[in-house]
């Protein structure tokens, strides 16, 4: 602020007048020439942009996380839980070990009743048991601590197995009931809300559990050990919510939180990689701070190098990729779309003679200069000399040697060119279909991950669209946020006393932030470790996503919010989250919060909380007043937009068409790295696109990208040399991709696409398929032949009558 004072002080003793009031010639004042104020702006130093103080994790912190599953309307049974258990047992901190053990087993016992009362009952119990007892707690930090215990001793007497099997029983009860549409008694409406409350306590001990226990690992091998298996049966009972209703909002939750906990976040996911790496026979991926290349990019250039020096050969590419080949998928699958050429058997205009030439040069002008200077598209042929190594510049040699020492072949490249190579040859019936890789016998935790991916996608198969539809149809009615309510109004209009949202509101609000919370975390989850296990799965899911517009669904979902403005508010009442309420209701507790031990806080108007900012020693302003969940839902949002256009030209030509530059400027605009990195991503992939002007004045955003982007070899992507070629080429790709994937598919996983209605090509080899495609072939001669016979037969006879 320093500079700008100063700067605004030079601007004006420049602007004043050249004499003083007296009018004396010698008081005359330097003037400021044109080039010193922009030397002088330049050398104001500006000030920095205040940053936001979050940092992108796999999940909030474990309070936070337990205080989002409990909505403002469920503190009512969170208080008739207490009840139940006072008055009626001892007092669990006090107790024994073994006297809680058999506390525990009578519960059990109780959850496996034929009657829902009983069952009911214990839910409740086995609720405020896994909640912390927080009847009997000191302080929100007591309660904690009996939280963390009692879910451990809830793992050790099986609890998690048997409240999952029980809930279960208890959603085929509803889905029964449910099915019964003209069943609209008083009785079937109280046994269907009693079964939604038997589900959800069934739900909050489990998730409870998943989250307090989920980097235990022998709680994960009890979740491997489930029968049926828990990770599919979620993701199938997600997919029935498409036709039957059921309690959507706990069960995404629940979903996210099983992933985590079976297969883990990233640091999971980077360890499992690099096993999968090893498995494949790869070398060891190269670190971040090298600027590598792709197969395909060192393939190109090779192609492009060999073109123009002939007598150069640069090291031999890792793949064996065809010669005119700009994608690793197959390309041959679009020449049906393609016009095809006439033969020349059937040419009607084959004996038309060449046009003669003409009987003197035509008068062309002067050729230009151009003309004589030398085409850099022609081959370098001389000179040649007895050592070849001395025809070729030492530049161009040193080149394709730096290009192949920064080769880096990802795990997804190799997997790909390995499958499109089977598909290639099953389509031409040179290998036998059925034919896979054996069974992986390794015990480690990575290759354990890997059975639990691969066993998620074959039983998930026939589930995963209508799972997909499900996740987005909830994201989308989230979205359209209704307008604002007449307190808002008045609050905009009038004072700040009318400012203040009621809690059905704010509760409102914060469930439509928690629901996309997990929706986020689910969809990303299941692409990366798709991705992890093969990269076909992962295209596969990416396909059902984007045929349900999943790409144009995020780019309303920042369209329809300012995430500069929106990511200060926290939709959060201090005094109806789960911890202070517990704390208000505790008979030992008298100061719910300690003064000395929290942070101090603003409560903001709409009944948020606001932390006041600090700033770090290099004077860097930090912002601390921001909502973690909906960062933690933008940036999940913006990694899935990434993930489904990234070297994808026929989506990316989608967003463009759509203008999604006009919407992603909003996100940039907040100072948060990880947020504007992947905008700048996803933002990197449209500009071969978008065109010359779009480019001159975007020129900020393209230094922005080169300055946090990781830059490749070949970075073609700002000239565009051949746009024209890759839109073309866009759609036949990604048909081609597509057909790969159904392959893949198919070959094997034939049951889940039989039960999608593809047709398996297994019953029957290739040479069948041919004979039986001459013999329909001959068939449809033949009736074309007894036509014609009956055609000339009726002629024959009007002419004879």
């Amino acid at each position: 602020m320093n500079g700008t004072n100063g700067l605004r002080a030079v601007i004006q003793n420049a602007n004043a007048p050249l004499f003083d009031a007296a009018g004396d010639p010698d008081t005359l004042r330097d003037s400021l020439t044109l080039g010193q104020l922009r030397r002088l702006v330049a050398q104001t130093p500006r000030p920095k942009l205040p940053l936001y103080a979050y940092k992108y994790e796999d999940t909030d912190s474990l309070k936070a996380e337990l205080q989002e599953w409990f909505s403002y309307g469920d503190n009512e049974i969170l208080l008739e839980a207490k009840q139940e258990y006072e008055g009626r047992y001892g007092v669990w901190s006090k107790s024994s070990i073994d006297t809680r053990s058999s506390y525990i087993d009578d519960l059990l016992q109780q959850l496996q009743s034929s009657e829902q009362a009983d069952r009911i009952h214990a839910g409740m119990l086995l609720l405020y048991v896994v909640g912390g007892v927080f009847g009997e707690s000191t302080a929100p930090e007591h309660q904690f601590h009996w939280i963390t215990e009692n879910a451990r001793h809830f793992h050790s007497r099986s609890v998690f197995y048997k409240t999952y099997q029980s809930f279960r029983n208890t959603c085929e009860i509803f889905w029964e009931s449910a099915t019964e549409e003209d069943d609209f008694s008083q009785e079937a409406s109280q046994k269907r809300s009693s079964c939604r409350l038997e589900m959800v306590l069934h739900l909050t001990v489990m998730y409870f559990m998943l989250e307090v226990l989920r980097t235990d690992q022998s709680f994960r091998d009890g979740l491997y050990a489930l029968q049926p298996a828990i990770l599919p049966y979620f993701i199938e009972m997600v997919g029935i919510l498409r036709w039957k209703s059921g309690t959507d909002y706990p069960i995404f939750l629940v979903l996210w939180k099983t992933i985590l906990a079976m297969l883990g976040g990233r640091t999971e996911l980077l360890k499992t990689k690099e096993y999968a790496r090893r498995r494949a026979g790869l070398p060891q991926e190269l670190p971040k701070d090298i600027i590598t290349a792709s197969p395909l990019d060192y393939h190109i250039y090779r192609q492009e190098v060999i073109s123009k020096y002939p007598s150069c050969q640069p090291p031999p590419p890792c793949l064996p990729i065809d010669f005119d080949a700009t994608t690793i998928t197959p390309s041959y699958t679009d020449y049906a779309s393609r016009p095809k050429e006439l033969p020349l058997l059937n040419n009607t205009y084959l004996a038309t003679p060449m046009p003669s030439a003409a009987p003197s040069p035509s008068n062309s002008p002067k050729l230009k200069k151009q003309s004589f200077q030398t085409d850099q598209n022609m081959p370098f042929l001389f000179p040649i000399t007895d050592e070849i190594n001395e025809s070729i510049p030492f530049s161009i040699k040193e080149a394709g040697e730096l290009f192949h020492s920064r080769l880096n072949m990802s795990l997804a490249t190799f997997q790909l060119w390995k499958e499109q190579d089977i598909f290639l040859k099953t389509e031409r019936g040179w290998i036998d279909p059925v034919d896979d890789e054996s069974e992986n016998k390794d015990d480690s935790p990575e290759a354990i991950k890997l059975r639990i991916v691969e066993e998620t996608y074959k039983s998930s198969l026939p589930h995963l669209q209508s799972c997909v539809v499900v996740l987005l149809k909830v994201l989308l009615a989230a979205v359209n946020v209704p307008q604002l309510s007449p307190i808002q109004e008045d609050a905009e209009e009038g004072g700040e006393s009318q400012g203040r949202l009621t809690l059905d509101e704010i509760d409102d609000i914060r469930t439509r932030e928690v629901t996309m919370k997990a929706i986020s975390g689910i969809i990303l989850l299941l692409l990366k470790w798709f991705r992890v296990s093969h990269v076909l799965k992962f295209e596969f899911l990416s396909q059902l996503l984007v045929d349900s517009r999943c790409p144009l669904l995020l780019l309303k979902v920042f369209g329809l919010q300012d995430l500069s403005t929106s990511i200060i508010e926290t939709c959060e009442m201090k005094e109806s989250n789960f911890f202070q309420v517990c704390s208000n209701h505790s008979q030992n507790c008298h100061s719910p919060i300690n003064p000395q031990q929290s942070e101090p806080e603003l409560l903001k108007p709409n009944g948020g909380i606001a932390i006041t900012p600090s700033t770090t020693d290099e004077d860097q302003t930090l912002i601390t007043e921001y909502s973690s969940r909906l960062f933690f839902t933008s940036i999940n949002f913006l990694r899935i937009l990434q993930k489904l256009v990234k070297k994808k030209a026929h989506r990316n030509l989608i967003l463009v068409q759509y203008k999604s530059w006009q919407i992603l400027r909003k996100p940039l605009k907040v100072a948060q790295d990880d947020l504007r990195l992947y905008v700048l991503k996803i933002t990197k992939g449209q500009i071969p696109y978008c065109g010359r002007k779009w480019r001159s004045s975007n020129m900020r955003v393209i230094t922005s990208i080169y300055l946090h982007c990781r830059p490749d070899l070949r970075e073609d992507w700002l000239s565009g040399l051949d746009v024209e070629a890759d839109i073309d080429d866009a759609l036949p790709q990604e048909h081609a991709l597509r057909a790969v994937i159904e392959g893949y598919n198919v070959r094997r996983y034939p049951s889940g696409m039989k039960a999608l209605g593809y047709h398996t090509k297994l019953e029957r080899d290739f040479f069948e398929e041919q004979i039986a495609q001459m013999s329909v072939q001959h068939d449809n001669e033949d009736i074309f032949m007894q036509e014609d016979k009956c055609e000339k037969r009726e002629e024959m006879g009007e002419t004879q009558r």
